[in-house]
């Protein structure tokens, strides 16, 4: 067997192959802390908030293409005590609901498909937070696009910090 050969197999079949990511976005949210109420969408605003978006497209996603999350960590600038937060990601744009507001999509929004993921796993530092999502695998189809779309909601009551930052931090593989 030639080299050659060898080589454009071995090429080939890397080209058919999931290939991993780790992506992030983050928001900086309202200068107040006041408590969230389990189901209360955590956002940037009380009056105007922003979804969230990443573009997959540097990670290699193509429109009609499958990712499998297979974690998510929502951190927080402050230490919190009893977070858990539920990740909403959507692979098309809906609504943002307003801060301490119960979280919200309209029908169509919930139609749209997309997945849930719970972060219930809270580890905390003297000045900051994280909260973790079990080992796991969500399957979102991309249909149209590159871009998902995501938003958190409290999933139980805490106090988050006044003008917190939180990241998100997706890990998963596209599935070709």
């Amino acid at each position: 067997m030639s080299n050659k050969l060898l080589e454009g197999s071995i090429f080939e079949l890397l080209e058919k192959k999931e290939k991993p990511f780790k992506v992030s976005t983050y928001f900086s949210r309202t200068a107040d802390a006041n408590p969230y109420t389990t189901l209360d969408a955590i956002t940037n605003s009380t009056s105007a908030p922003a979804i969230m978006t990443i573009d997959l497209a540097t990670s290699g996603v193509i429109a009609g293409d499958i990712i499998a999350i297979t974690n998510v960590r929502v951190l927080e600038t402050t230490k919190l005590s009893g977070a858990s937060v539920n990740v909403w990601i959507l692979p098309a744009t809906f609504t943002a609901t307003n801060d301490n507001a119960e979280f919200a999509l309209s029908d169509t929004e919930n139609q749209i498909g997309g997945i849930v993921v719970p972060c219930l796993n809270l580890y905390t530092a003297l000045n900051n937070s994280r909260i973790v999502s079990d080992s796991g695998l969500w399957l979102l189809s991309i249909p149209s696009g590159t871009s998902i779309f995501i938003a958190l909601q409290a999933a139980s009551n805490f106090t988050p910090g006044n003008n917190a930052r939180y990241d998100v931090i997706i890990e998963g593989v596209i599935l070709k």
